[in-house]
């Protein structure tokens, strides 16, 4: 998704942790893991809405008859 290699998370983790320091840094990861994963499951509640509503529009187009006026 970001193409981040493991040179970088490990960069990133060193980075966290002399800014976090070793004590706050356990609570930044649970919130920053429970953030993901709420905006994980709004990504997938909007993805299921969208697939909805097309398979709906599918189905009541397949279904009509065409006007002629």
């Amino acid at each position: 998704m970001f193409n981040v290699g493991g040179l970088e998370l490990v960069a990133i983790a060193l980075v966290a942790l002399v800014v976090l320091g070793p004590d706050r840094l356990p609570a930044a990861l649970r919130q920053a893991g429970s953030v993901l994963g709420q905006l994980r499951r709004m990504s997938d509640g909007f993805r299921i809405d969208v697939r909805a509503a097309l398979a709906e529009d599918a189905v009541d187009r397949s279904g009509a008859e065409p006007r002629v006026d």
